[in-house]
């Protein structure tokens, strides 16, 4: 009776925790609903053991077995998970492969389920079978290198360490759990049951993480990834490519790319991102565009400069396209290059103001 009570209570915690994430309104919105669906998941097995230990199998055969697959879902979902709050992406190819064991099993199981319900009740009464062991020993081991390698992605990720400690006591309450059921198929006298056991256990785990999130929305903000670089290797690097770009005109190269900077200052891209992302703030090409536009701005601000063509000063500048640069112009500077120069020159000069060229045939090339 006290089985079917705890079982009771975690299945209808589990649903209200689902439902909660489901709604939950947070920053790292797909690792919120990766731990929605791990709840789900986690629940649909305690209902199949709820079942069991109501007695309820004789009105629901079709239910028998059907968690039997639970592990090979739990493992790939626990390092979706992960990655979702290191925020690594992943495409859906990849996503699916990981669930190919459980699809397989699915896949062998089709006669069972497919069959009467008096096929499936007398499989229930009939000894255990000899494939059972090897069974449970796959899905143990899948589960337990799932959790390490859900670990390992967590261990790149700041912000996660309640996480990653939730993930090392998991897998060692899940390798214990299993030490049991071992025992208990292999013959030797056990406790209390170990399927239910386990199933309440290890959600209990789960469902606690699933409430700190609820509580706490910020703990699933796990923030950038850790940096591989020393910090003052990462400024010296900044500094560096401030020389280059800035003051040794690289920035009016239109061919410059990320690779060739790197290269120039004897980096890897890699490296090289990691320095523009944190020690500055923005991408390669967010930095780049601000040196060029500046340049241009101060050349168009420039009264010995009043006779060259705007355009000429942007492809100098290391722009290839006319409409980027006029667009980027008009964000930075709210207005047009044209405009702004009028605005820079008036009353340095008795030169006419150039002719606003950024025309709607202008924008519609690059």
């Amino acid at each position: 009776m006290i089985w079917t009570v705890l079982l009771s209570v975690g299945v209808v915690q589990g649903l209200f925790l689902a439902t909660s994430l489901s709604l939950l309104s947070t920053r790292n919105r797909t690792a919120t609903r990766r731990l929605a669906l791990l709840v789900m998941v986690f629940t649909a097995v305690i209902s199949e053991e709820l079942i069991d230990r109501a007695g309820l199998y004789d009105e629901l055969p079709h239910a028998i077995c059907l968690a039997i697959g639970g592990e090979l879902v739990i493992g790939p979902l626990l390092l979706l998970f992960a990655r979702a709050v290191g925020r690594r992406r992943t495409s859906l190819g990849s996503q699916a492969l990981h669930f190919a064991p459980f699809a397989l099993l699915t896949l062998l199981g089709l006669p069972f389920y497919l069959s009467s319900a008096a096929a499936k009740l007398a499989f229930l009464a009939a000894p255990t079978p000899d494939w059972m062991l090897p069974l449970v020993i796959f899905k143990a081991a899948f589960l337990l290198f799932y959790i390490a390698w859900g670990y390992r992605t967590l261990v790149l990720a700041d912000g996660a360490r309640w996480l990653r400690r939730g993930y090392v006591v998991f897998g060692c309450t899940a390798g214990l759990i299993y030490a049991v059921l071992f025992l208990h198929l292999a013959g030797f006298p056990h406790g209390p049951d170990p399927d239910s056991l386990s199933s309440l256990i290890l959600a209990a785990f789960l469902y606690a993480a699933a409430a700190l999130v609820i509580f706490r929305r910020d703990l699933l903000d796990a923030g950038e990834p850790r940096s591989v670089l020393p910090r003052g290797r990462r400024r010296f690097l900044a500094a560096e490519l401030e020389r280059h770009l800035r003051d040794e005109g690289l920035a009016r190269d239109p061919e410059l790319n990320l690779g060739r900077l790197a290269t120039t200052l004897g980096t890897s891209q890699h490296h090289l991102s990691e320095v523009f992302n944190q020690e500055l703030g923005k991408t390669f090409y967010q930095y780049l565009n601000e040196l060029r536009l500046e340049t241009i701005a101060a050349s168009l601000a420039d009264s010995s400069q009043r006779q060259r063509k705007v355009l000429d000063l942007a492809f100098d500048a290391g722009f290839q396209s006319k409409a980027t640069f006029y667009r980027l112009f008009r964000q930075r500077y709210a207005v047009s290059p044209s405009e702004y120069r009028r605005r820079h020159s008036a009353g340095s000069g008795s030169q006419s103001p150039e002719r606003d060229d950024t025309t709607p045939h202008d924008h519609q090339h690059s």
